[in-house]
């Protein structure tokens, strides 16, 4: 995970719930409690992945017409609400509701 969302310690605190749930949830069968957790888990460990990558290019445009541009963007945007699905994610509840 690249640093550009700053979620790297937070993945790692999302898969622990989830992880803890889904062995809880299996009760003696690992296996199945492993596969819940991967598949629980891909798309949004994916998304985020992704989703910083996409960050460092654009916390490293050069100066210019698309710098400009990126910078009056952000300061449209409430970050916390524009980053609601990273910031508000609920693991224990995703977990609850599979």
């Amino acid at each position: 995970m690249v640093p550009f969302l700053g979620q790297g310690a937070a993945q790692a605190i999302e898969d622990a719930a989830v992880l803890a749930r889904c062995l809880v949830d299996g009760g003696t069968d690992v296996q199945k409690a492993l596969r819940v957790y991967r598949d629980m888990r891909i798309e949004r460990a994916t998304a985020v992945q992704l989703g910083s990558r996409e960050r460092a290019d654009i916390n490293h445009l050069p100066d210019g017409p698309q710098q400009r541009a990126r910078d009056a963007r952000f300061a449209g945007q409430d970050p916390l609400r524009h980053n609601e699905w990273l910031y508000g994610y609920d693991a224990e509840g995703a977990v609850m509701g599979a």
